[in-house]
């Protein structure tokens, strides 16, 4: 069950992600805040690729991976912005050729702190999607599938 050492690193990402840019305080560059949106798309876009690779895991289940992530909207999305941050220049869309990180909204409040809050939206198609609320909607996916196909993932 090696798919589930990635999976646990998906978890903790989005937690990191998660906490990182809300209410926390900011006591590093804004940069290190969009690397971990980046390292949780990034790893939980790669989940699949575990599952398909995990010999401990039925032929069957690694072959209906990759269908249920094409099958995907978040997962799609997830695609575009690991693959798009991986390679620069986004040449095999999932979903969209145009999906990009686009608006960033800060806000610092001052006093003990100073306290950091950042909203980020991806742009994909001709829709916005909040960040933190697609992050979660991936990881909701990926259970959906291991619950489908009664995989362990707690």
């Amino acid at each position: 069950m090696k798919y589930l050492e990635q999976y646990l690193r998906v978890k903790r990402w989005h937690e990191r992600f998660m906490t990182s840019s809300k209410n926390k305080v900011h006591n590093m560059s804004t940069d290190n805040y969009q690397d971990d949106l980046y390292a949780f798309f990034i790893n939980c876009y790669h989940l699949k690729d575990w599952i398909k690779n995990d010999s401990s895991l039925t032929q069957q289940i690694r072959n209906k991976v990759e269908k249920f992530v094409s099958e995907s909207e978040e997962l799609n999305i997830c695609g575009d912005i690991c693959n798009g941050s991986k390679h620069l220049v986004l040449d095999r869309p999932k979903k969209s050729a145009d999906t990009k990180i686009g608006s960033r909204h800060f806000s610092l409040v001052l006093g003990h702190g100073p306290i950091i809050h950042i909203e980020y939206i991806i742009e994909s198609n001709g829709k916005k999607y909040d960040t933190h609320s697609l992050a979660t909607k991936c990881i909701d996916t990926w259970n959906h599938f291991f619950k489908k196909h009664h995989l362990k993932f707690k």
